[in-house]
């Protein structure tokens, strides 16, 4: 045991305590993580990353013989966000704070242009990476609404509280006098699951 340790022991009363390799080693991998990535490098492995996130959102496809590739619509990148994350349309719809008709609209509809706080409860319920939030607010025609006080606070609750949820962040919203996300979460009714 490194000399280092013993006054910890003796202090905490820890005799037994059986250290980590990272506490035990912190220099040497704190060196190692500086020297392993440049921040060039680090942004080049950012927009592969990104790049490969995009190309999951494309359909293969074969006409006259020739494989060819589209753009998923909307209502197919929803479906597959929705798949990835293993969650089911009524635990996303619960997550969204929203009904399961919203849901389907949104995946289905064509002509159904969905508010930025559904996007934004949908984005958070299924705690999409910007890449694909992004391209759902192009495909909804929000994107020029990148800019407003909603997105700003959705944005806020990203990046300070780890895990939040769209429970969260509609209380807050009607603590300072403005309207929610989403008005509740709504399931189907008994005869909407039977057909």
């Amino acid at each position: 045991m490194a000399e280092c340790c013993l006054p910890f022991r003796r202090v905490y009363g820890k005799e037994n305590y059986r250290y980590t390799f990272g506490e035990l080693n912190k220099e040497q991998q704190a060196r190692f993580y500086e020297m392993a990535f440049s921040a060039e490098q680090l942004k080049a492995l950012e927009a592969n990353r990104d790049e490969y996130l995009l190309s999951l959102l494309t359909v293969e496809y074969e006409e006259n013989g020739v494989k060819q590739t589209r753009k998923m619509t909307r209502g197919e990148t929803v479906k597959f966000l929705m798949k990835r994350s293993g969650m089911t349309e009524d635990a996303v719809a619960e997550a969204a704070d929203c009904s399961v008709e919203t849901l389907t609209a949104l995946r289905s509809k064509k002509k159904y242009t969905p508010r930025l706080g559904t996007m934004l409860a949908f984005f958070t319920a299924l705690n999409l990476e910007e890449v694909y939030r992004n391209e759902l607010l192009i495909m909804t025609k929000l994107i020029s609404e990148i800019d407003s006080e909603e997105y700003k606070i959705y944005l806020w609750f990203k990046n300070t509280v780890p895990g939040f949820n769209v429970y969260q962040v509609n209380d807050y919203l009607r603590s300072i006098g403005k309207s929610t996300w989403t008005t509740g979460y709504k399931p189907r009714s008994k005869a909407q699951k039977a057909v």
